[in-house]
């Protein structure tokens, strides 16, 4: 009986338990690349470009993109780009992250105004004037006139403090305004 015992854990021990492992490593393996898989915000950043490019809009570039990258991906600069700003103002070579919004002046544009936006995307609610204000989501020609007529802001939640805009709102534009 326990020649029959022994021969049968051999034979477990021997077949079976690899093919077993065999089975669950590849499972695991399959399952490992699937999750990777599903994992692709992790690895790109979403930005907005407008302006003077080519092609403005928004973009998917690769993790540790720069500013430069979102240029070329835009179709380069538009032909009437203000280049003196640009050179002076805009590191190229500053890494971009999700949510940034990059804006490049035209030349016949004040650049007074292209102020309000920061290279980080963030657009200056002490400083932007109502275009730039109308850019963002939830904000129209109205709001934008309120949030320029309730200036100077200490500090962003004064947009909510004052009653300018509603939680809702503030909740859809914090990441993209600063003071």
């Amino acid at each position: 009986m326990t020649e029959k015992i022994k021969s049968f854990f051999t034979f477990f021990l021997v077949k079976v338990l690899p093919v077993i492992i065999f089975i669950l490593l590849s499972f695991g393996l399959f399952f490992f690349i699937t999750k990777e898989g599903q994992r692709t915000t992790e690895i790109f950043v979403k930005i907005h470009i407008a302006g003077a490019v080519v092609s403005p809009g928004q973009y998917e570039l690769k993790n540790g993109s720069i500013v430069d990258d979102a240029i070329q991906k835009a179709g380069g600069f538009a032909s009437n780009y203000d280049a003196v700003y640009v050179e002076e103002k805009i590191n190229l070579a500053k890494k971009l992250k999700d949510e940034d919004k990059i804006f490049i002046p035209f030349k016949q544009e004040d650049t007074s105004a292209a102020e309000g936006v920061s290279i980080t995307g963030k657009i200056s609610i002490n400083k932007a004037d109502a275009k730039q204000l109308d850019l963002l989501p939830g904000i129209g020609e109205v709001t934008a006139k309120k949030i320029i007529s309730g200036r100077p802001y200490a500090k962003v939640t004064d947009l909510v403090d004052k009653k300018i805009i509603s939680q809702s709102v503030y909740d859809k534009i914090k990441s993209q305004i600063d003071l």
